[in-house]
């Protein structure tokens, strides 16, 4: 009866451990299933994550490349407006005087600084009323203002015109700065004008114009050349009290009357 008791009691024991045994095993393969999928999962979007990061790079490199294009093509367009306004920038200056109209061509080749100077000049109306004060046989010369022109202390205190002299002979038409606002127009050619380093040749006269225009300008004596001569205009006196001397002791004396850029 023991033994048979003793028998059954193995029976049982055998019987709930094979119970148990199935639910731990069963618990087992599904955490590895669940772990192979979380593992897929992660695989899936690592990737997703790295092909969407390189379809990132790619569309950031391709705007890179187009805005680098837009940039060429900006600098391009700058280009090619700057050339057409440096091809479109005015050569020559016409000036309207007492006597008549004149054309003044620009030589910016052999006096860039000097031209670009004079073309402000103008631009800043400086050559409206301005006396053509010494008239002889060799030169006829203007750019003297009043002291209390506005234009006068503006050009005095921004003036620069470092071009060197050409240091060659002064043809009859030649328009030169000798310095500050002074200028001249040569009516004989010459060898001996032009050698001061200030001299700077920025401009022609055609021969028309120079007979119409600077031929015919009235000359009082030039005090400079022939000093017990008879009285001619004073450029001193000009700086000090402008038209106001002119008029009164000068009153035939001719001028520019205004000036403008032509192209």
């Amino acid at each position: 009866m023991f033994e048979a008791d003793a028998a059954a009691l193995q029976e049982r024991r055998r019987l709930t451990a094979r119970k148990t045994i199935v639910p731990v095993s069963s618990a087992i393969v599904f955490i590895l299933m669940v772990s192979l999928l979380y593992g897929l999962i992660i695989a899936f979007a690592f990737g997703w994550l790295s092909s969407d990061s390189d379809s990132t790079s790619n569309a950031a490199k391709e705007s890179r490349t187009v805005l680098d294009e837009d940039l060429n093509e900006l600098r391009l367009r700058k280009n090619n407006a700057e050339h057409a306004h440096a091809i479109a920038e005015p050569s020559e200056i016409e000036c309207l005087t007492t006597k008549g109209n004149l054309v003044i061509k620009l030589s910016p080749e052999s006096a860039p600084n000097g031209v670009a100077e004079l073309t402000r000049m103008v631009r800043a109306n400086f050559f409206e009323d301005v006396a053509f004060f010494r008239v002889n046989d060799h030169i006829t010369q203007f750019g003297v203002r009043e002291k209390t022109s506005p234009y006068k202390s503006k050009w005095e205190r921004d003036l620069n015109h470092p071009d060197k002299s050409q240091r060659k002979p002064w043809k009859r038409g030649t328009v030169a700065m000798i310095g500050g606002t002074q200028m001249v127009i040569v009516k004989k050619d010459s060898r001996v004008m032009g050698l001061n380093n200030h001299d700077t040749i920025v401009g022609r006269i055609s021969e028309e114009d120079m007979a119409t225009v600077i031929d015919r300008l009235y000359r009082y004596n030039d005090i400079i050349d022939h000093p017990h001569g008879g009285p001619g205009p004073d450029q001193s006196e000009i700086y000090r009290h402008g038209w106001k001397y002119l008029n009164e002791k000068f009153p035939l004396v001719d001028k520019i009357i205004r000036c403008e850029m032509r192209p």
